[in-house]
């Protein structure tokens, strides 16, 4: 069993991963007592009581005994729901998110992998206090992915990973961008290090899109109102206040996001579940599946041929630094036309997966 989160989700799975008794949410380290409060008396309580909010693992049927925290007095704030299964997972991602206390990470627990912009400004990358973007407010002491991933190492809870001996074009591109983001490479830490859009924003991880002409909700405020036309709160419409932060928006950035995320899943996925002996693809030389590529250099269009009883299965084209810019899955042919698109003049890596193991060659666009 898997937990998987992606922002807001990143810090559940996190939590998942890490809290496994209640006492450890009102004796945090990093700060200390972040998640208590004083009510006004004096004597601080916990912003979370089991009585209240349920415990940490849903098991118990939980009815707030009165009006306190907001729940009206015989509010039912958790349902049982499947109390005889197991709550333990056997590994934990998380994009973009962070963890509530490190203090709650201890040995033993699941292995933990973290896509996360090494300049996120949702998430703190390291140890710091996160911060609401719009409006600047100060809210909670937190610990993001390269915090997580040298306790991780610390702990030896990521040594599956390691054990694993994984070396593909992801891995070294997170190794990459650790150089770049100035901090020594740990296993299962990917850091993103794009660079800021035109309006100086770190965008974090985009894997978003939307089509801005659709309407939105026609029973919710915008009345079926387009995104591209329904006013913001903050000033211009959803659809640019979207842009904001997702300047390029389109669903061939998210989607080659969202593959570079899962190429570098994937491996370790199976490494941590155990799902094969080796989670290594085997180099080939392309002359052993008679593959070629041509033309080379590209103007427009390229053709990927190989030897029919050895046809190819998947095709990823990386740029020099590393990323992911075109992924081409489940093609099981012994050709394949490949349009050049948007890609921009340069030197990339196109990866040919076949069962006998990946074949790389180096191409041109002019």
């Amino acid at each position: 069993m898997t937990v998987f989160g992606t922002g807001t989700g990143g810090y559940l799975v996190l939590g998942l991963a890490t809290l496994s008794e209640y006492n450890e949410i009102v004796t945090t380290e990093n700060g200390p007592g972040k998640f208590l409060f004083d009510p006004g008396t004096g004597t601080p309580i916990p912003m979370v009581i089991e009585a209240y909010h349920g415990d940490i693992e849903g098991k118990v049927l939980t009815i707030a005994p009165d009006g306190a925290f907001v729940f009206p007095a015989g509010d039912t704030t958790n349902y049982v729901n499947w109390p005889e299964y197991g709550s333990d997972f056997q590994l934990c991602a998380n994009v973009g998110g962070a963890l509530g206390d490190i203090s709650w990470m201890d040995a033993g627990e699941p292995p933990i992998i973290t896509i996360q912009s090494a300049f996120d400004q949702f998430a703190p990358y390291d140890d710091a206090t996160l911060i609401v973007p719009t409006t600047g407010d100060p809210i909670v002491r937190v610990q993001g992915g390269l915090a997580i991933a040298r306790r991780q190492d610390e702990l030896g809870n990521n040594q599956v990973f390691i054990d694993a001996g994984i070396d593909d074009v992801f891995t070294d591109a997170a190794m990459a961008n650790a150089a770049t983001a100035e901090h020594e490479y740990l296993e299962a830490l990917y850091p993103v290090t794009n660079p800021a859009n035109s309006s100086n924003f770190d965008e974090g991880v985009v894997i978003d899109w939307w089509n801005e002409t659709d309407p939105s909700p026609a029973d919710g405020a915008g009345m079926g109102i387009p995104w591209n036309m329904l006013p913001h709160p903050s000033g211009g419409t959803f659809h640019t206040q979207g842009l904001i932060l997702n300047e390029g928006m389109s669903a061939e950035q998210a989607r080659t996001n969202i593959a570079t995320i899962m190429g570098y899943f994937y491996p370790r996925a199976f490494a941590a579940l155990n799902l094969i002996d080796v989670v290594r693809v085997e180099n080939i030389n392309p002359s052993e599946v008679q593959l070629t590529i041509a033309p080379n250099p590209v103007s427009h269009q390229v053709m990927l041929t190989s030897a029919a009883e050895t046809p190819m299965r998947n095709i990823r084209i990386f740029d020099m630094n590393g990323r992911l810019v075109r992924s081409y899955e489940g093609i099981d042919a012994d050709n394949y036309f490949i349009n050049r698109g948007t890609l921009a003049a340069g030197t990339y890596i196109i990866t040919t997966e076949f069962d006998e193991g990946l074949a790389t060659h180096k191409v041109i666009f002019k």
